[in-house]
């Protein structure tokens, strides 16, 4: 995504909505996150955030209405056949709801 978009000077929001109170662990992951990206990245404005959230579209949208975004990154991977009726894809949902341009990712 950085390599696309390098060109235009662009900024870079990380985000990880959480249910309940962020752990230790969640803090422990995005501050290593952070540290990669502006280590590979050190032209790039990069910020990394997390948002407790009962629902992760309810929080990711909350993000989206405070934040000036142009457009949206997500990845998404294969799902075996239960995980598909368990969770469903956020991905899926959510490009429904958008008004923002939307790019997937295959992880």
């Amino acid at each position: 995504l950085i390599n696309i978009f390098s060109p235009f000077n662009i900024n870079v929001n990380c985000v990880h909505v959480c249910f309940g109170k962020k752990e230790r662990k969640d803090l422990r992951e995005m501050v290593k996150l952070r540290q990669k990206l502006n280590k590979e990245f050190k032209n790039t404005k990069v910020q990394c955030s997390i948002i407790e959230s009962d629902g992760v579209i309810h929080g990711f949208e909350e993000f989206l209405s405070r934040q000036k975004i142009d457009i949206i990154a997500l990845t998404t991977h294969k799902r075996n056949v239960f995980t598909k009726y368990l969770h469903p894809s956020f991905t899926k949902k959510f490009m429904f709801k958008s008004q923002l341009p939307l790019l997937v990712f295959h992880a």
